[in-house]
């Protein structure tokens, strides 16, 4: 079951583009919405992905940080991160 908005996310890790582990723990004091994605190089993950990428700026000035959830490997989704 997905969480509803404002409700407060449970505790998980998981694994970043440098392979960094990360804690959901971080994502507790501020406004974070999830992208969730089927995988990298799809259709949906391109516009999706472009879409939020046009708001980045607006998203910064809130303090919102977004985080893209996906089945993919760490080394897939650092390939599609723009250079």
């Amino acid at each position: 079951m997905l969480p509803v908005i404002g409700e407060e996310i449970p505790e998980f890790s998981f694994y970043d583009t440098n392979q960094k582990r990360g804690d959901s723990r971080e994502f507790i004091v501020t406004k974070t919405p999830c992208a969730l994605f089927p995988g990298v190089f799809t259709d949906v993950c391109t516009k999706e992905l472009c879409q939020l990428d046009s708001f980045i700026d607006k998203f910064n000035r809130a303090n919102v940080k977004v985080i893209g959830v996906s089945c993919d490997s760490p080394f897939a989704l650092k390939m599609c991160i723009p250079k």
